[in-house]
């Protein structure tokens, strides 16, 4: 005979009673807990949301973006200075020209001596140059200087330093000499070569300051030794060149040099003067004899009167 009495149910963890057998249905969920046997559910995941009791998983993450607990993957759907803002993942960057493609992070760069990023691994552009150092990286400019001294990477104006030929030993320009002083470059030092005309340099406008050689027979030669200057002999006394020290060589006219105006000393010999070729014209007589040269002359009586010196004859 059935008694057909309806079991209350003793139920253990797993949802069984203990009288009865029978295995709890869990209609409903309450917090993962099934409201009628108490028990607790054991959850399958699948996209962290439990397929049996539909709680959605609160998620604790590795170091990996992976959840412990449900096994999903975080999809990282946004990012701050390089972390997930959902799960702290912190991203390994795949740099590209400076900027991370996977997170957005723009890269705060540690540049090397050569301008390259050790970071994301990009070159400095060099947008800006301060004293020839890039203001962006610190790279210093190797310098590739113009004609003109500027280079043309930094546009750097060059300091030069000069060599005796004018030539940079850092751009390697040659100066224009634009300015001179006393031969020498105002700019970078050289002494002119010096390219004389009349005394005067072509190159630098310095003039000479003549040095005539001595010479053992005419005082000097004329010629200045540094410029080559030919002493055109402006001022003269007693037939030396007042300027160079010369002695004139002497064109005579009638007892006169022409070239220096001396007037000849004369050495007579009958009348004829050994320096300077002149014949005496013998303007005065005394006692027969002429009064300039001492020449005697040989009377020529003409009623007792010679015509030549007016002496009588006696």
């Amino acid at each position: 005979m059935i008694c057909n009495t309806i079991c209350t149910h003793n139920w253990n963890d797993e949802g069984r009673c203990r009288s009865c057998g029978k295995n709890c249905e869990h209609p409903n969920w309450v917090n993962s807990r099934c409201p009628i046997c108490n028990c607790e559910c054991n959850h399958y995941w699948s996209d962290g949301i439990c397929e049996t009791c539909g709680k959605v998983c609160t998620h604790e993450w590795d170091n990996w973006g992976n959840c412990t607990i449900c096994d999903i993957y975080c999809e990282h759907p946004d990012w701050s200075n390089g972390i997930c803002t959902t799960c702290g993942y912190g991203c390994e960057h795949n740099w590209i020209d400076g900027t991370c493609d996977i997170c957005g992070k723009e890269c705060t760069h540690n540049w090397n001596n050569y301008g390259e990023c050790t970071i994301c691994d990009v070159y400095c552009e060099h947008p800006n140059w301060s004293n020839g150092t890039c203001t962006t990286c610190g790279y210093k400019c190797e310098h590739e200087y113009w004609d003109n001294g500027v280079c043309e990477t930094c546009g750097k104006i060059c300091t030069h330093d000069w060599d005796d030929w004018g030539e940079c030993n850092i751009c390697y320009m040659y100066c224009e000499h634009p300015n001179w002083s006393n031969g020498f470059c105002t700019t970078c030092g050289c002494e002119c070569d010096h390219y004389w005309s009349n005394g005067v340099c072509d190159t630098c406008g310095l003039v000479c300051h003549h040095v005539y050689e001595p010479d053992e027979s005419y005082g000097s030669s004329g010629s200045c030794s540094i410029c080559g200057f030919e002493c055109e002999h402006p001022s003269w006394q007693n037939g030396v060149c007042q300027v160079c020290g010369h002695f004139c060589t002497h064109n005579w006219n009638n007892g006169v040099c022409e070239y220096c105006g001396v007037a000849c000393t004369h050495d007579w010999h009958g009348g004829y003067c050994y320096n300077c070729y002149m014949y005496c014209e013998h303007p005065s007589w005394t006692y027969g004899y002429c009064d300039v040269c001492g020449y005697e002359c040989y009377h020529e009586y003409e009623n007792g009167v010679c015509s030549t010196c007016g002496e009588i004859e006696y």
